[in-house]
This record gives structure tokens, sequence and C-alpha cells, in this order.
């Protein structure tokens, strides 16, 4: 079963009972995100989208403990990629920053967010993530999510330039769009992207089915 969920404007979150205006303003810029179980493909992906599910490794893990130190159960995601064309997502793998066919995630559940993006705002963000092919898996950047969740404030954080993490470089695609992140966009995590767009485990949202 699919489910679309409706998003206040530019990352906004709309909760249960939350402004009227701001779910006719989600649907004017055409954001949402589709829950895509296994074995069924996302409506008409766009460039300038991108997905959230769960990957198994150490990466992951390294990231879901971070996560976890902050959100608790809502550390719902440990992936996150980027689309490129609707068939292709580009994505910082523990191998590197690579092209990946789309289809390559129909045998897991997972999340396309519809971030709106359009004209040149789509062009930059795609332009960004292409430029990003090649370059190496970020692991400092990883370790350093955890440090960043376990420190206060806004966290103590390191990372290393030339590399990338995966939802670091979704992250900084988004924002050649129009998309601003309270942290830096290098260093946030799948769940934090999950929280900006409003898909998060456990918070409910206005959903149609």
């Amino acid at each position: 079963m699919r489910k679309r969920v409706l998003l206040g404007n530019r990352g906004g979150r709309v909760p249960s009972g939350g402004s009227h205006l701001c779910s006719v303003a989600a649907l004017l810029i055409g954001m949402s995100y589709e829950i895509c179980p296994p074995g069924v493909d996302a409506t008409n992906p766009q460039p300038g989208d991108f997905i959230l599910c769960h990957r198994a490794g150490f990466a992951s893990s390294v990231i879901r403990l971070g996560e976890r130190i902050k959100f608790r159960p809502g550390a719902n995601w440990s992936h996150a990629a980027f689309v490129e064309t609707p068939d292709t997502v580009i994505e910082a793998l523990t191998k590197g920053v690579v092209r990946t066919p789309l289809a390559a995630y129909r045998d897991i559940e997972y999340v396309l967010v519809r971030t709106g993006l359009v004209g040149d705002d789509r062009q930059q963000a795609v332009a960004f993530a292409q430029s990003c092919v090649g370059q190496k898996y970020g692991w400092v950047t990883d370790l350093g999510i955890t440090l960043r969740f376990l420190t206060p404030g806004r966290g103590l954080w390191f990372g290393m330039d030339g590399t990338e993490l995966c939802s670091g470089l979704v992250a900084q695609a988004l924002c050649r769009g129009w998309k601003i992140f309270a942290v830096n966009p290098a260093a946030i995590s799948p769940a934090e992207l999950g929280v900006e767009y409003g898909v998060l485990s456990g918070v409910s949202y206005a959903v149609s089915t």
C-alpha cells in the first residue's frame, strides 16, 4: 500500500491538526513523500528528489548508532540517495560515490521524498551531485556525526574534504536549490533529512492512502 504525505512549505512539517494553508502550500510546490514497499516502484520520481531507506553494513550501523542517541525510536533511516534521473540515483557507498539504478532498491522498502525542485534549482542540485561521482566515502564524517550527537548544543563535528556521506551528499545538493539546513549539510544524518521533510516514524501527518 502506498502512502502519500503532505508537508509544509520548504521542508516544514505539518503535524496532526496542522494548518490547512500549509497543506495547500505543500501541494502547490509538489512536496510529499511516498512509501514504496518491496516490489513496488515509486511513482514518477524526478531529478532533485531523494530516497531514504535502511541498509546493512558497518557504515550504516555507525550512522544509526549516532541517530539512536538523538532520535531514539525515530532513528528510522540509515541511508539516503539523490535522484539524478527517473531511473538512476547518485549515492555515497563505502566504495565511493556512484550512480546506481533506482531499480536496485525495488526489493526493499524505501521512501521517495519529493522536494519540489524545478528549473535552475533542480539543475544546480543535479549538477552538484554529478560532480561528486568518484569521490571517496566519508568515513571520518560518519564517525563525526556520532560525535556531534554525543556533544551538547549543536555538537562537535569533524570531517574530511573530498569525501562524501550518503545523507551529506543529498543535503549539499539540495542546498544548491533553495534548501537551508540548521546544521552543516555535509554532516547531516539520514534521520535528520527525514525530520526536515516530515518523514519520521511515530509522528502523525496529513495522510492519504
